[in-house]
This record gives C-alpha cells, structure tokens and sequence, in this order.
C-alpha cells in the first residue's frame, strides 16, 4: 500500500515518538492508579481531563499513594502495542500490561498540540 499512498518519511519518525510516549505513559498511568506515582506527573503531556480521570480513577482503586509498592506490582511490562494513525493527524493507541497478578490494558489518543504531543483520551481496563 505504501507505494500507492506515498508515506512521506517523517511518517516513520512521528510513528516511533508515539510508541515511546504510548509506552511510558501507558505504564505510568498505572502506576498513578496504584497509588505508586503522582498524577501531576503527566501532566505535561495530558490534557486536563484525562487528568482529572486518572484522579477520580486513583481515588477509586486507593484509599491514597502508598509508600513503596509490593515488589513486582508497580511497573508493568508491556506486553502488546497496536497504534493506528487517524485522518485528523491523531493517534489511537491500546497497550497491554502484564503485571505480577493481573494483565491490564489502557487505550490512548494522541494528538499534535502545538509543535508536541498530548494524551487527549484515556481509557483503562
């Protein structure tokens, strides 16, 4: 297909920034909801609402942040990524964690906000 449409070359470039972004902010996401990591800290990269989610989320799975996690349980390791770019010049991104006891998954859109990326939906299973 690509020697029909013509990809241009930073078609590439821009999908391999996604998958680093998609990859730690996929793990840290859980990380907040485990009570391991602050929210504040993606907030560079996610707008407003999805940050309040991932609050609301926390305040659910947590009666508040923990002091240390119980070894094997904070960092998830990824097990699958599928990104699929969108018409608007967005992303939409599904990861699978796989943690000690549980597997997980988190869907993701990502889009250009103003010369960088930003999480504009998040969703968790």
């Amino acid at each position: 297909m690509d020697h029909i449409f013509h990809r241009s070359p930073s078609h590439h470039a821009e999908r391999i920034n996604v998958v680093r972004l998609s990859h730690a902010v996929a793990r840290a996401v859980f990380e907040i909801i485990a009570g391991y990591r602050t929210v504040a800290q993606l907030s560079f990269v996610m707008n407003p609402d999805c940050i309040r989610k991932l609050q609301n989320q926390a305040l659910l799975e947590t009666d508040g942040y923990k002091q240390a996690p119980a070894p094997g349980t904070s960092h998830g390791q990824v097990q699958s990524m599928k990104l699929r770019s969108t018409l608007s010049g967005g992303w939409e991104c599904t990861v699978i964690l796989g943690f000690k006891y549980r597997v997980r998954a988190v869907a993701l859109y990502i889009e250009p906000w103003h010369g960088r990326w930003q999480v504009t939906s998040v969703e968790m299973l």
